[in-house]
């Protein structure tokens, strides 16, 4: 699966260089291991779907009456310790892609870092404005957040109903915590998609590769270049409702596929 992420990155190269790098010999962890992440991620993804979807076609009544049979049965279908690991889980899957998407952010506005783009991405003078400084803010505490909610809660099993109920999955609330974990996700990746934009505007997007170049062709009519004169808050809730809230992004597959002659 780890080739299968490195080839499909690698299909989107045009055979010319992008952006000439002159500081690093080697891209950082957050750039070169990005096919090691999603490899599992794409694993974990597609496992915590598998028991969602099974667990909601399922029957977790009790009894489970067949009237056919004549027969009750007295069982625990209605345990959702499946769900709970599965949401617990899903927040693990989160914590690491959000932590990487930050990175990468932070990477754009480290001036020791980002390639001669200018510090936090400012338009102007630095000093004078914040540039992207204070969309960090939003990145690095949202992810400090989806980290704390990768703590599970399926191992939190309190006993109750006079012992009856003595161990419980908390099912309930690891599906809650993982809202929160893709409420905070979403925050993060918009900040990295709106600092990606940000960047590209001092630079050659039609250098892009074949997939990027399609997904920037995409977001610029909606993009205008944040200098400061704007309150930043309005643009990352307008982007985030973009990017999750409309068809740009239900079918990423569609970036990857040939453009019609």
């Amino acid at each position: 699966l780890r080739r299968d992420v490195h080839d499909l990155i690698r299909q989107q190269a045009t055979g010319k260089p992008v952006f000439e790098t002159c500081i690093n010999v080697q891209d950082v962890y957050s750039i070169r291991c990005t096919p090691q992440v999603l490899a599992p991620v794409t694993e974990a993804l597609a496992q915590t779907r598998r028991t969602v979807e099974t667990e909601a076609n399922s029957s977790n009544d009790n009894p489970i009456i067949i009237p056919r049979e004549r027969k009750i049965i007295h069982g625990g279908n209605f345990h959702g310790q499946s769900i709970a690991f599965a949401m617990d889980s899903l927040c693990l899957v989160l914590a690491n892609l959000s932590t990487l998407s930050e990175r990468r952010v932070n990477k754009l506005l480290d001036n020791n870092l980002n390639e001669d783009l200018p510090e936090q991405l400012i338009v102007g003078t630095p000093g004078l404005t914040m540039g992207f400084m204070g969309a960090q803010y939003v990145a690095t505490s949202s992810v400090a957040e989806v980290r704390q909610l990768a703590n599970p809660v399926g191992t939190l099993s309190i006993s109750c109903n006079a012992s009856n109920q003595d161990v419980v999955s908390m099912g309930t609330v690891a599906a809650r915590k993982a809202i929160r974990a893709v409420s905070c996700a979403k925050h993060i990746v918009t900040v990295e998609v709106l600092a990606d934009l940000q960047a590209l505007s001092f630079r050659q997007p039609e250098r892009l590769g074949l997939a990027t170049g399609r997904v920037y062709r995409s977001l610029k009519e909606h993009f205008e270049v944040y200098d400061n004169e704007r309150v930043f808050h309005d643009d990352l809730v307008r982007f985030r409702r973009l990017l999750f809230s409309s068809q740009l992004f239900d079918d990423l597959s569609v970036y990857w596929r040939e453009e019609p002659a």
